[in-house]
């Protein structure tokens, strides 16, 4: 086991926290969306608060000051939220990817090697994971729980409020953050240049 948790930390790739992960806006888009099917639809028309409000309760919110009052990082109405400790829990159709915060502004989500930049960094690209050999080792050598999310409204409150670490399903980040997906410069490994005048490898 503790060879496999030497693997989990050392394909950890840490990445800052950007717009890609701005999930407010994601809940004022919906909002748009459905101003826009309510002007469609002939129907009257409502302040700028009705959809917010209506968007944040498709999403699983109470209203709209539930999502304000995350985003503050005020102390939570859930008072503990599902940790996984079953791999019942898990949707078995889905992939699941690791993330874990390791400050306000920081991620490491674990990863594999995708390519060079330009400037020689490393280019690392999120990867599914084995979900129960995950939950093994962070709860044997880790002594940490993670979290388990399947819904938009459980990760909005894993974003702001609840962090830690957590296996977040596959089909729920390619449809809300598609963008993190994506290959990014990992801060934590190291710039390779061969001489003094780097060029990108494979040009």
């Amino acid at each position: 086991m503790k060879i496999e948790a030497l693997r989990l930390a050392s394909n950890m790739a840490l990445t800052r926290l950007d717009n890609r992960w701005s999930l407010k806006d994601r809940i004022k888009l919906v909002a748009k969306q459905l101003k826009e099917a309510h002007t469609r639809a002939h129907k009257p028309e409502r302040g700028h608060r009705f959809y917010l409000h209506s968007a944040a309760e498709a999403l699983g919110f109470k209203d709209w000051r539930e999502v304000d009052r995350i985003v503050a990082n005020n102390p939570s109405s859930i008072s503990d939220p599902h940790s996984l400790t079953k791999i019942s829990h898990l949707y078995r159709d889905s992939k699941y990817y690791f993330f874990s915060f390791k400050s306000d502004c920081e991620l490491y989500f674990f990863s594999h090697w995708h390519d060079w930049d330009k400037d020689g960094f490393e280019l690392r690209k999120p990867v599914p994971v084995n979900e129960a050999l995950v939950m093994n080792i962070m709860k044997t050598e880790f002594k940490t729980k993670v979290y388990v999310i399947n819904s938009f409204h459980d990760l909005f409150h894993w974003r702001y409020e609840w962090r830690g670490s957590a296996l977040i399903n596959e089909h729920l980040l390619a449809h809300f953050c598609d963008e993190v997906l994506h290959p990014q410069v990992a801060q934590n490994f190291g710039q390779v240049k061969t001489n003094a005048n780097w060029r990108y490898l494979g040009h």
